[in-house]
């Protein structure tokens, strides 16, 4: 099945809007001719190669024929290709960039001799640059752009090419470009974005899609880095941090993957989300949120629907990415709320319906210092050896809540690498964490009535709990208090354990 080929488009995505932008490599001149030189030139500086088959004047307007953009990256090159650009200066000294109705891309790679082609179509495009010298100003809008791919020469590629295709509706961008600080900001929309692919591969059929609308996003970073994203160094080294940020209003995707004998259906949406991520000289920062989740799956073997649905999915993560002797912020936090499954998964353990089927709730927040002796990006420098080691960790909150029991928690510990505590060949933890726990021994009940506890693991569980905690303010609820001493020790509610 020819799917890892759609990975592909991303990269496609990237020879696109560089053909599309290529007046935001660099500060715009007012004539078209002099915009062109400065192309040339740009593209030249950043390691890529700006052709054209012809040019010609069609009054105030340079026409350039076969206009073509090459970017070279560590497997082989991307090539964008515009059979007529038209640009025009304007009387209020902005110049009109207008591209021909196709765009051919394509992508080689050199290695192994595969290549992927698309075709790129556009209604309503118009791209007007503007400013001055020192802030260069652009502004892109477009009705609709699409991408489809058009030509696949790889290994085991299906005998019928696959319907491959990523359109874009409602297409509205700023890019502004301050030449003195260094800097790009974008701001842009689209109303919506439908990706398709379909086709067989032997006796396997596929059909996958997914719609989104409601994007918006923005972005800050260093002007002209990106043309260097070979290099990882030139991103975490800069002095000017890259932000960007996309969020979205919902979506809808939907599988279909048909054997013989057999048919997989996955169907889901969401009610909107977002993706932020950060880098630069403090490292890397990383945030994804899902809201309204739904999913529906059909898959062989089951009789029921497995159906499963969340409030909100979320992840962050924080962490310095540079070799330094002091330690920088990091942080990890998981979040699922609200989490439900279908009664017929609930039926498969709990017919008798005796556990409670609440939503579930889980949240792990964590954070901490961490030193690098490496920079993490560098794979050489780093080798075999632990690349660096956390000299605090906190808890910040810990929520678990599921069947009718809930566990809370928070802590603060220090770490000190050079002994071991009460964990073997671990660097010893000095610190306490509390803990809260609720409906344990009615959830071990329910556990023994339907088969999956026997009576001497609960009493074993009630032991344990016995040992480390001490009864709550509440009926059926525990509180402990971890301690870690500096000297190796464990203490648990006052009493020495270790």
């Amino acid at each position: 099945m020819p799917l890892p080929h759609a990975a592909r488009l991303p990269l496609t995505a990237t020879a696109l809007g560089a053909l599309l932008t290529l007046p935001a490599l660099q500060a715009l001149a007012t004539t078209p001719d002099e915009l062109l030189a400065e192309w040339r030139e740009t593209a030249s500086t950043q390691g890529q190669t700006l052709t054209f088959a012809g040019r010609s004047q069609d009054g105030d307007t340079l026409v350039l024929r076969d206009l073509a953009l090459s970017i070279k990256f560590p497997e082989g090159k991307i090539r964008a290709v515009s059979p007529e650009t038209r640009l025009t200066g304007l009387a209020d000294g902005t110049v009109d960039i207008a591209f021909g109705r196709d765009i051919v891309v394509r992508i080689d790679n050199t290695g192994d001799g595969e290549s992927v082609g698309f075709l790129v179509s556009h209604e309503g495009l118009a791209l007007i640059a503007g400013g001055t010298p020192e802030t260069r100003s652009y502004d892109y809008d477009a009705d609709r752009m699409t991408m489809v791919l058009d030509a696949l020469d790889v290994r085991d590629a299906p005998d019928t090419l696959p319907e491959v295709s990523l359109t874009a509706n409602g297409i509205s961008s700023r890019y502004v470009f301050d030449a003195a600080g260094g800097t790009a900001r974008s701001v842009s929309s689209v109303d919506a974005i439908e990706m398709l692919l379909r086709g067989t591969d032997d006796e396997t059929a596929f059909d996958l899609s997914y719609q989104v609308s409601g994007l918006e996003s923005e972005s800050l970073g260093p002007s002209g880095v990106y043309a260097q994203m070979d290099d990882p160094a030139v991103l975490f080294e800069s002095s000017v941090a890259s932000l960007a940020e996309i969020t979205h209003g919902g979506s809808a995707y939907s599988m279909t993957v048909t054997e013989p004998g057999e048919t997989v259906q996955i169907d889901g949406s969401t009610t909107g989300g977002l993706l932020s991520v950060g880098i630069g000289p403090g490292g890397l920062t990383y945030s994804m949120r899902v809201l309204g989740q739904d999913l529906r799956a059909l898959v062989p073997d089951l009789p029921f629907p497995l159906e499963t649905s969340a409030d909100a999915l979320g992840f962050d993560l924080t962490m310095p990415m540079t070799a330094s002797d002091v330690p920088g912020d990091a942080r990890l936090r998981v979040e699922a709320t609200a989490l439900t499954v279908s009664n017929g998964v609930w039926n498969m353990f709990d017919p008798g319906e005796i556990l409670p089927r609440e939503p579930a709730t889980l949240l792990v927040d964590l954070s901490g210092k961490l030193r690098l002796f490496a920079d993490l990006y560098d794979e050489q420098a780093m080798g075999n050896d632990v690349p660096g080691e956390f000299t605090e960790v906190s808890i910040d909150a810990l929520t678990l809540s599921a069947l009718g029991a809930e566990l809370t928690g928070s802590g603060t510990f220090t770490v000190d690498n050079g002994a071991t505590g009460f964990i073997p060949d671990a660097p010893k933890l000095v610190g306490v964490l509390d803990l809260a726990l609720s409906g344990a021994d009615a959830l071990l009940q329910n556990l023994t009535a339907i088969g999956i506890l026997t009576p001497e693991d609960v009493m074993g569980a009630r032991m344990m709990m016995g040992m480390m905690a001490r009864p709550g303010p509440t009926p059926d609820s525990l509180v402990s208090r971890i301690e870690l001493t500096p000297q190796g020790g464990l203490i648990a509610n006052g009493l020495q354990l270790q």
